[in-house]
């Protein structure tokens, strides 16, 4: 009994060891084939869409599709986002850009017919969703068909300023500017523009605190 027990103890001791002198080893290994998986398809997108140098696309499961997309440099698009740009006869050239530094997170959706500009150092959580564009216009007639059929309009386009923290299913609205450094709080829908250095929470979304005065004023 006493053999017994040792001997399953010494077996448990071995893989414990062996496990632990190897498990770097694999993670190395893993995080080397990591980075080349993720420059080449990199480097796949980066024939179809403008992408800075530094800028790496981590996932094979973002969908970035549509002309006028451009990241800059040491930029982060996280899992699961999706980036479009689509042609209609009013927008024959739709763009999105997106600056240096931009961590755009997981599950994150942003389509355009018009314009977005997400700026430097730009911060976004989960699934925030930014469009400028809507499937036709808020009429009877419109209200009364299939809303596949309704011909995408843009009220305007949307300008996110450097340095703008943007919370977890926030929503940014068509002809929206958020000024610089501004913070949006989580599950905030943005409807109108938002001042710099502006902390904006709530649906539709309201100021609980600013500092553009102070900012501009020194």
């Amino acid at each position: 009994m006493f053999l017994k027990n040792n001997s399953r103890y010494f077996i448990y001791r071995f893989f414990f060891i062996l496990g632990k002198v190897f498990h770097p080893i694999r993670v190395l290994c893993n995080n080397y084939m990591s980075r080349i998986v993720e420059n080449l398809y990199t480097g796949c997108l980066s024939v179809r869409i403008n992408i800075c140098n530094g800028s790496v696309i981590r996932y094979p499961s973002i969908r970035i599709e549509g002309p006028g997309i451009s990241i800059g440099q040491n930029s982060y698009i996280g899992k699961n986002a999706v980036i479009t740009t689509w042609r209609t006869k009013l927008y024959e050239k739709p763009q999105i850009i997106v600056g240096n530094g931009t961590n755009i997170g997981q599950n994150c959706h942003i389509t355009a017919i018009n314009r977005i500009e997400i700026g430097n150092c730009v911060l976004t959580g989960k699934y925030v969703t930014i469009t400028d564009n809507a499937h036709g216009s808020v009429t009877l007639d419109e209200m009364e068909s299939d809303p596949n059929t309704r011909i995408l309009v843009s009220k305007g386009p949307v300008i996110i300023e450097d340095n703008v923290w943007i919370g977890d299913k926030a929503t940014i609205c068509p002809n929206v500017r958020i000024g610089k450094g501004s913070i949006i709080g989580a599950n905030t829908v943005v409807t109108k523009s938002i001042p710099s250095y502006t902390v904006a929470v709530g649906n539709p979304a309201r100021i609980i605190k600013s500092f553009d005065n102070y900012v501009a004023n020194n």
